[in-house]
């Protein structure tokens, strides 16, 4: 077998000999001699059953069409290799022949058998024709480089074979397009073109996996971003990081210098085959545009465009864009354009210069921001975006994303857009919180909205209410939000209308921040403006981001209207495509659980996935699913699904987020549901549920599924008409009260709850609450009012009829629960207790019984099970412990395991640093005390706890503890919260060492200002 698929006039007859003659074998090349020298091992080439189940269609004809690099000859190879043996299957290269020389290498490949009739033909063709005659069992026939030789003869011959032989089929692989509308509208026809081939991401991350490399999914995004799923240099990227042990595009989405050496290789490798050899400087002056135009032949200097560029489309090295207009493919452009560079840096930026210059004054802005970007112009980069984001934005999401992180950071300055757009797209770990400081009071802010920094305030602000919720601070966020908001509506009127696109793009991002907080009523009013700018591309986000935030109010009738405004603003191919699009599915999918449609639902969470560990929305796709468990009767799944999430996204289930409330809510429901009664009882006993909503309805029915009617019926009573109540949450705590009402025998109150929550439904569209309450309580309600319930609701209950089983234990139960716990033994407790031993025998068999155990063990896991076991059963034998004294004499040196065991028992914030102000060790305390979780405490630095103002003087203490001058110090000292406010801290240090090296251990108490150690 040769580099490009098996010689020609060879034949696989059956598909074990497929799979034999591969078996071992050198895969096949995808850049025809390129990678003869390094082929890649079988176990890069993916099963792709996306494209493999289009091979095996019932389509007759399928054409696999791309340029060189693209992976057709290895899709074909794999899909050949899963054959089933019951098929013949002869495959030859039309490459360099003629039309009657591949019939006669066809003809030579057929079995014996079906040759007799063959003779009498006057030609290769016919013969084949008549031989075919004879083979009653399907073939396949698979012709390689079809029309880059042989001209439409060889076409025009295939198709007449499919209208005369039914059993036969055709696979043809190709850089063209050799059939004609005509002829592909005689056969069943496909076609899989160069977008199809492309490697999705999911695809790269299985790639580097196949490899047996560990790659993150943003990592996975920018090698994507910059190939655009081409297979060979996406290939060629897993190879070189599994040389080099880690991603060959860095963070700010460059290709390292082994990457680009590679893919120049593979290049220059092409480039030296015969046939292309002669074209070398046509092909490098063709990827210096990115479009091949009238004008940009032009300027790079394409000598006889007419053949130079058919030519090159025939050998593979141009593709056709959508609007028919010659291109370089994305993953051939880099390395050629890595070759002219070396050849003629000078030159060539020159070239992308006037490039840029020419697009720019034909008025496509979009391809002159990447000419730009090309030549390496950050000037004329940053002078673009300033004044075309927004519709740049609306025409390429991907490509400014990739721009903008490649925008050097020391040319940013001049360019507050390009810093604004730049911290909205591009990761959460590159947004600052910019120190802004705005007023509170709105005639101060309407001032600011008044002068000439109007915008720029408004765009640092923005920045700092991104960067305060990406750390999980949300309500500060939405107030600075609010604040920022209040900016944009006084400058709006003393602006240049041509303003509005960028103010449009601002309160996205605001609305973003308010909806993300809990404030549903501000979010909406900020995307109802950006929605109305005249900005396509924050028209669609609006809409989805409206629709979702009424769907989650439960005005369903207008989240449906939002949805089909939302369809009329058709999205951006690409990853951020993808990725605007997620409000609306979110959206759509809670208003097919409100008209019970479960399948449509379920097909459109299934089309979102899991949320990425990044995706600020994680927790509206966790609400979805959770509403999805839990009305397909599988809640003990919505519990395990939704607190895994949480835990992948712990650092934002802040208290402050929506993202708490609904999910804190949703949980509750589902225990319900499951019968962990107890479960939900712990939940909204130990969480002051007033000041959300959601979690005061789950209360509410908690207590009615518990049989505590009156309870249920004040806090139902309390919710239903507070102020900032929904449809959704209004109508749930009716019909919770109403339900209450029945089973208290006040018939007058229940019917009163019940009529209002019906008109409300049929007003909103809001049906799912009435699932939740007992369908025979339903009809009750309905035969007392003599109004039904809205038609689309089901016969169905999503919680078994109340009351639910609880177990709660007596004073003394719990009692001897925490004693069993604590490692007593039936004597020990008897004397703690002072009672006898059969006293205390008596009282264990009361408590197993209540849990239904039989043995000291089997009662802890139950009670655990039950929620019945305080948290402070896990610390408080060590605590018991804890030595008060001095912590450790600076002299001593301990193992590392020793202090973390150490400070972790403290109940004091402790945290242990080295000679650089990194923290080497910290306990949950200290991580409280600063607003961290306890992994993200375990990285900080000096300057992320201590205020600029201490540095200098912390650093003075730090040096004379690490040196030995002092072993311990005294202070009070100002220290940086998460969410950005001061808080004064007693501290206490003292120099220790660890592994033999000098540490300081320093023990942090709150204090207020000027109170507390004085320095010494």
């Amino acid at each position: 077998m040769t580099a490009d698929g098996p010689r020609r006039g060879t034949v696989c007859t059956f598909a074990a000999a497929v799979y034999l003659r591969f078996e071992g074998e050198r895969a096949i090349s995808l850049y025809g001699s390129a990678l003869a020298a390094s082929p890649f091992q079988p176990s890069l080439i993916l099963e792709r059953p996306r494209l493999l189940g289009r091979l095996s269609s019932d389509a007759r004809l399928v054409v696999v069409r791309g340029p060189r690099g693209c992976g057709k000859s290895t899709l074909i190879t794999s899909w050949l290799a899963g054959f089933d043996g019951q098929r013949h299957v002869v495959r030859l290269s039309a490459r360099g022949l003629d039309a009657d020389d591949w019939w006669g290498g066809v003809l030579a490949a057929l079995p014996t058998e079906v040759l007799s009739r063959a003779g009498a033909a006057a030609g290769s063709f016919d013969a084949v024709v008549t031989a075919l005659d004879d083979l009653h069992e399907p073939l396949v026939l698979v012709v390689d480089g079809l029309g880059e030789n042989s001209g439409g003869r060889l076409a025009e011959q295939l198709i007449e074979l499919l209208r005369r032989h039914r059993h036969i089929r055709v696979i043809a692989e190709t850089h063209l397009r050799p059939f004609g509308p005509a002829q592909s509208a005689s056969v069943d026809y496909d076609e899989i073109d160069y977008p199809e081939l492309r490697f999705t991401i999911d695809e790269v991350a299985q790639l580097h996996l196949e490899a047996g490399l560990t790659i993150s999914e943003q990592a996975c995004q920018r090698l994507y971003r910059q190939v655009s799923g081409t297979v060979m240099p996406t290939v060629l990227a897993v190879r070189t990081a599994e040389r080099i042990g880690h991603p060959v595009i860095d963070q700010f989405g460059s290709p390292c210098p082994e990457y680009v050496t590679a893919l120049v290789d593979m290049a220059e490798e092409m480039l030296a085959e015969s046939e292309i050899a002669p074209w070398r400087t046509a092909v490098t002056k063709c990827a210096l545009a990115r479009k091949l135009c009238a004008d940009t032949i032009a300027i790079v200097g394409i000598d006889d465009p007419e053949t130079t560029l058919p030519t090159l489309e025939q050998l593979g090295l141009l593709q056709r864009r959508r609007d028919n207009v010659p291109e370089c493919p994305p993953g051939l452009r880099l390395p050629l354009l890595e070759l002219a560079r070396r050849a003629e840096p000078v030159e060539v930026r020159e070239t992308l210069d006037v490039l840029a210059s020419q697009r720019l004054s034909a008025d496509d802005v979009t391809e002159a921001m990447h000419y730009g970007s090309d030549a390496g112009n950050w000037t004329l980069v940053g002078e673009i975006i300033e004044t075309h984001f927004v519709r740049i934005l609306g025409e390429d999401l991907d490509g400014i994303h990739r721009v903008l992180q490649m925008f050097p950071a020391a040319d940013r300055a001049p360019f507050p857009i390009v810093r604004t757009v730049r911290a909205i797209l591009t990761g959460l770990n590159e947004v600052p919180i910019l120190p802004v400081l705005l007023p509170e009071s709105i005639e101060e802010l309407a001032g600011i909205g008044a002068s000439r920094d109007a915008l720029e305030t408004a765009g640092r602000g923005t920045i700092n209410a991104i960067g305060l919720r990406r750390r999980g601070a949300y309500h500060q966020a939405a107030v600075v939000a609010g604040r920022v908001a209040t900016i944009l509506d006084a400058a709006e009127p003393h602006l240049d209308p041509a303003c509005s696109a960028y103010m449009a793009v601002l309160r996205q991002q605001l609305g973003n921040t308010c909806q993300l907080a809990g404030a549903l009523a501000q979010s909406t009013a900020l995307f109802q403006q950006a929605y109305q700018a005249d900005s396509a591309f924050a028209a669609r986000l609006s809409a989805g981001s409206i629709a979702l935030n009424r769907a989650l109010q439960g005005d369903i009738r207008l989240a449906e209207q939002w949805l089909v405004t939302e369809a009329d603003e058709p999205y951006q191919r690409g990853l951020w495509g993808e990725t605007t699009r997620l409000p609306g599915r979110c959206a759509a999918a809670i208003a097919e659980m409100e008209c019970f449609d479960i399948a449509a639902a379920t097909a459109i969470l299934e089309d979102i996935g899991e949320p990425d560990f990044r995706q600020e929305r994680w927790a509206f796709i966790a609400y979805a699913r959770g509403l999805w468990s839990l009305l397909r009767g599988e809640p003990v799944e919505g519990i395990d699904w939704i607190d895994r999430i949480i835990a992948e996204h712990a650092r934002f289930y802040a208290p402050d987020s929506l993202a708490f409330s609904l999910l804190t809510a949703m949980k509750v429901d589902l225990d319900l549901a499951a019968g962990h009664t107890n479960a939900a009882l712990a939940t909204v006993t130990g969480i002051e549920a007033s000041g959300y909503v959601p979690l005061a309805v789950s209360r509410a029915r908690t207590e009615l599924l518990t049989g505590q009617y009156e309870a249920a019926v004040a806090a139902a009573t309390e919710i239903a008409w507070r102020p900032e109540s929904y449809p959704r949450t209004r109508i749930d705590a009716l019909l919770i009260e109403a339900a209450a009402h029945v089973h208290l025998g006040d018939e007058t109150a229940a019917v009163d709850g019940w009529r209002t929550a019906v008109m409300i439904a049929n007003r909103s569209g809001c049906c799912l609450p009435f699932v939740f309450i007992d369908d025979r309580v339903r009809d009750r309600l309905t035969e007392l009012s003599g109004v039904a319930q809205p038609q689309r609701v089901p016969p169905t209950t999503v919680f078994a009829p109340g009351p639910l089983p609880i177990v709660r234990l007596t004073p003394r139960e719990q009692v001897m629960l925490d004693k069993i716990i604590e490692g007593g033994t039936i004597v020990q407790i008897g004397k703690e207790l002072h009672v006898s031993t059969n006293t205390v025998k008596t009282q264990l068999r009361s408590l197993y019984k209540k849990l239904g155990a039989s043995s000291k063990e089997q009662a802890i896991a139950q009670a655990k099970r039950l929620q019945l076991v305080h948290d402070r059963h896990d610390t408080e034998a060590s605590r018991a412990s804890l030595d008060t004294g001095p912590v450790a004499d600076s002299a001593d040196a301990y193992e590392p395991s020793i202090y973390k065991a150490l400070i972790n028992q403290m109940s004091v914030a402790v945290v242990i640093h080295g000679a650089d102000g990194r923290v080497v060790e910290a306990n949950q305390a200290f991580a409280d005390l600063l607003g961290y979780t306890l992994c993200e405490a375990q990285r900080l630095t000096a300057t992320d706890v201590v205020h600029p103002s201490a540095m200098r003087e912390r650093n003075a203490d730090a040096t004379r503890l690490i040196s030995g001058s002092v072993s311990e110090l005294a202070t009070e000292r100002p220290l940086v919260h998460k969410d950005g406010t001061t808080l004064w801290a007693k501290v206490r240090k003292a120099a220790i060492e660890i592994d033999g090296e000098p540490v300081v251990m320093v023990i942090i108490e709150k204090a207020e200002p000027g109170v507390g150690f004085r320095t010494g």
